[in-house]
């Protein structure tokens, strides 16, 4: 496979600034000693289809976010992901983002759209949608994710083992997005426990994974889908620390069904 065209080098990881928690980030800044993971395993290629890349030129050179294929012409992602972007290409079909593969589609976006209520301070409503400029082509390389029923409403998803993939950091030390594209499984927690160590911040529009073993979603998987099954249930959203064990927070894809409807072309099933 050729390599790709992009200076990597100055690619940048998506993240979400957490102005709300410097007080107790800095407070955990002693823990920096110790041992810190590798982030996940190396998932089979291709057998995560509805997992998107995304290169999103900001005013500051390129960020690198996730995201997941809702329809043929529809990317759902996090907001914060989508701050003052002005060009986005989708890579679908996608295991080695950095290189030319022959299962890879790349499109543009002709628009996108971020949640109104989208609150940079308080990380509230993290969620945007894609709008692709046509059309892709289905095949068994790319896929589109379920996304939950309207009877799913009520299911906080408690207990479930839900999977975490993307293209992010995969150490506390690394400053590049992995180049194959990774996965990792964790619980899902109960919100009121996720709200303890993150002092009250976590709504019911949110969904946190335990940290536990020291796993999570870091900087280049934002936007990215936790799944359950084959239904994705969260949107990468944010992470204290991930690699000492903080839980990460998704946005609860349930809260939102409604939202998604009314600003894609997809239709969500009773």
């Amino acid at each position: 496979m050729a390599e790709d065209d992009i200076d990597w080098s100055t690619v940048k990881p998506g993240y979400v600034h957490l102005p709300i928690y410097q007080e107790i980030k800095a407070q955990l800044q002693n823990l920096d000693n110790q041992e810190r993971i590798i982030g996940g395993e190396e998932a089979v290629p291709n057998s995560i289809p509805y997992q998107v890349g995304l290169l999103i030129q900001v005013p500051k050179g390129i960020s690198f976010c996730g995201g997941s294929l809702i329809s043929r012409k529809s990317v759902l992602t996090a907001a914060h992901c989508l701050d003052n972007a002005t060009e986005i290409e989708i890579r679908l079909g996608a295991h080695r983002i950095k290189e030319e593969e022959n299962t890879q589609i790349r499109l543009k976006a002709i628009k996108y759209i971020q949640h109104a209520g989208w609150n940079k301070k308080t990380l509230q409503n993290d969620i945007g949608i894609i709008e692709l400029a046509e059309e892709v082509a289905l095949n068994e390389n790319v896929q589109l994710v379920t996304l939950p029923t309207n009877s799913d409403m009520g299911n906080t998803f408690y207990g479930v083992t839900g999977r975490i993939s993307g293209w992010g950091l995969t150490g506390g030390n690394s400053t590049d997005i992995s180049p194959v594209l990774k996965q990792l499984f964790a619980k899902v927690m109960k919100n009121s426990n996720c709200n303890v160590r993150y002092l009250g911040g976590i709504k019911s529009s949110h969904i946190c994974t335990t940290g536990k073993g020291r796993v999570g979603a870091s900087s280049g998987d934002s936007g990215g889908p936790l799944v359950y099954g084959n239904m994705q249930i969260g949107i990468a959203s944010f992470v204290l620390r991930w690699e000492i064990g903080w839980p990460t927070v998704f946005t609860r894809v349930t809260s939102y069904l409604d939202w998604i409807a009314s600003n894609s072309d997809v239709t969500i099933i009773k």
